[in-house]
């Protein structure tokens, strides 16, 4: 098992895999070096290197949680099935890919249900949303997919904006601050052409969720580091597709 460190939010995660293909597909998404001291450990197997069936809840096809004091168990069903375990007193955790094989949203967005419950104890928290901001006051995005918040954080981080996240993000409820927890967004197929040059640059991966295609995008690739930040929350946009001709903002 070879093993490397990885950062995410406010965390340095020393990670562990058995297979090297995999693991150079999966520490993608993850932060360049970071200035933090808060420490867990995942390992990343797959039902080659070890068998956990018995732990997948029944029925298999449903997904499920469970949480105590202790740990933490989440089995996300699917096409390629996850079961995410961690451990909450040593701070280690455990993914394993049930089919072998990661679906393109864990390369995306890498063990963040272990993320999101190795910082229960804290102030911070995952949020489903995207960030842009400058000199340090930021923009949340938050919507239902298709929304259009990787389209409005692209194009600003392509404009100079900096840039804390398209997907998941780590936001602090007590201050308002915000940490980009990946240095990935994950862009729609009927905005290629407007990114195609964000494209050309990045890892070609192309993924099939539930019938739409995506491109995965390799941001750490195309953009300084001191680029890739976080901040204080300015304001929560809540953007919303109607077919209007123009944008519109309502209070």
């Amino acid at each position: 098992i070879s093993q490397t460190e990885v950062f995410s939010g406010i965390f340095r995660i020393q990670i562990r895999f058995a297979n090297d293909v995999l693991a150079k597909n999966y520490i993608r998404a993850f932060l360049p070096p970071q200035n933090v001291q808060e420490k867990i450990s995942l390992t990343l197997v797959s039902s080659a290197d070890i068998e956990l069936s018995d732990l997948i809840p029944n029925p298999s096809k449903q997904s499920r949680s469970y949480l105590d004091d202790q740990c933490f168990l989440n089995w996300s069903a699917g096409d390629f099935p996850v079961l995410y375990l961690f451990d909450r007193q040593r701070r280690r955790g455990l993914v394993w890919l049930a089919s072998d094989t990661a679906p393109a949203w864990e390369l995306s967005r890498p063990g963040c249900p272990l993320i999101s419950v190795a910082g229960l104890n804290s102030p911070w928290t995952a949020v489903h949303g995207a960030a842009i901001g400058r000199e340090g006051k930021f923009l949340f995005l938050a919507g239902k997919g298709r929304s259009g918040k990787t389209t409005a954080a692209l194009s600003c981080m392509r404009s100079g904006w900096d840039y804390a996240g398209d997907d998941y993000l780590y936001i602090n409820s007590l201050t308002a601050m915000i940490k980009p927890l990946y240095s990935s967004a994950r862009l729609r197929d009927d905005m290629a052409i407007e990114f195609s040059s964000l494209i050309e640059q990045s890892v070609r991966t192309v993924s099939n969720d539930f019938g739409e295609i995506k491109h995965e995008l390799e941001l750490s690739r195309m953009m300084e580091s001191k680029q890739h930040c976080g901040g204080h929350i300015f304001a929560i946009l809540l953007p919303r597709r109607k077919g209007a001709q123009h944008v519109e903002f309502i209070p």
